[in-house]
């Protein structure tokens, strides 16, 4: 049996770190340079995993600052609890921005399962480095005791003040882009870093939203989200009416099949699968559309570029040509801060309209 951190100790030491961390005290230069180098990583949730260690060492000196669960042995402690019902909402309420705005945000890979960070979990091969360095500062926080910990603490909460402090407000221009150059700017755009699928997933979600009223989109590697696929779109009365899986990667048949077999049943029999990172890899999609009609009754749409899918989104809108076009820009802006794509991605989306409207009459 591990450690039960006590919820009001731990916000008292929460307290007490936010005022230190907003004076002008002089806190160690190490843990300023290891929690700006930690945010600057590409996964978000490398952030909140190293405020919880720290927060969980300030308030009991005697916890594994690498575990996870209080299973991971007699020092081990829930850091995802600790992480849902301290830090986030002390951070809310504080206005400081660990980057995941998840409610749970260690509610995700590789530490969604794990007892115990170590570099045995499996990270993707870009966030591997990254991984690395956020193990070794972990590493060093378990060293730390008392006012060591304490101080560490504060300067993570400094160092995320100041990021909350500079974070820019991303607008679109208003200046307005004829289809073709939309579909261009919108292709041209995904061939950039998808940041884990969370820019597909945004593109499609917003498409549809200028078809429909329901539409809902998943967190990557959400699994409190139960129905299939990535985006979705329902009735009223929160039925799934049409389901997209959305890959910005090579897809394979058999990965098509296995989401219409899942779309069958639960009684969904149209799909869509945005392959927006094919590229040369071969995939017979008649073929494959006929197969899963046998199959499964489903129609499935296999669509490899988001400039297909946002023609045929202007195309049957209830809005007008000039309105979708005018506002896919911002609705898109919305969908990819929902999905917590970063602050320099959203911008360069933002760009191009800048650009747009300081060249329209």
């Amino acid at each position: 049996m591990g450690l039960q951190i006590q919820r009001k100790a731990a916000e008292a030491i929460f307290a007490r770190a936010l005022e230190l961390a907003r004076s002008d005290a002089q806190l160690p230069e190490i843990w300023l340079e290891r929690a700006r180098r930690v945010s600057n990583a590409k996964s978000m949730t490398f952030v909140p995993v190293l405020g919880t260690a720290l927060l969980a060492k300030a308030t009991d000196r005697r916890v594994d600052a690498l575990s996870l669960r209080e299973s991971a042995g007699h020092k081990g402690y829930s850091a995802r609890s600790l992480a849902k019902e301290v830090l986030v909402p002390c951070c809310i309420r504080a206005g400081v921005n660990i980057r995941n705005t998840g409610a749970e945000p260690l509610n995700n890979q590789p530490f969604l399962r794990a007892e115990h960070i170590s570099l045995d979990l499996e990270v993707k091969p870009n966030a591997r480095t990254d991984f690395q360095y956020l193990v070794d500062t972990v590493t060093q926080v378990d060293f730390l005791e008392d006012a060591a910990a304490l101080a560490a603490l504060a300067a993570f909460l400094r160092v995320r003040l100041e990021a909350t402090a500079t974070l820019t407000l991303v607008h679109v221009g208003v200046g307005i882009l004829a289809l073709p150059a939309l579909e261009s700017a919108l292709d041209s755009y995904l061939a950039g870093d998808s940041e884990g699928g969370k820019v597909g997933q945004a593109v499609v979600a917003a498409t549809w939203d200028l078809v429909f009223t329901n539409v809902r989109t998943k967190r990557i590697n959400d699994p409190s989200m139960k129905w299939p696929g990535d985006v979705g779109v329902f009735d009223e009365g929160g039925g799934l009416l049409l389901s997209a899986e959305v890959k910005q990667r090579p897809v394979t048949e058999t990965e098509v099949l296995l989401f219409a077999q899942r779309l069958s049943a639960n009684s969904v029999y149209r799909g869509v699968v945005a392959a927006l990172a094919q590229g040369k890899v071969p995939l017979d999609v008649q073929a494959l559309r006929m197969k899963i009609h046998e199959q499964f009754g489903v129609d499935m749409v296999i669509e490899r570029q988001a400039s297909a899918l946002v023609a045929q989104a202007v195309r049957f809108s209830v809005r007008d040509l000039p309105k979708s076009l005018r506002d896919f820009p911002g609705i898109l802006l919305l969908r990819l801060k929902e999905m917590e794509v970063s602050t320099v991605r959203r911008q360069e989306w933002a760009a191009r309209f800048e650009v747009a409207s300081h060249e329209t009459p």
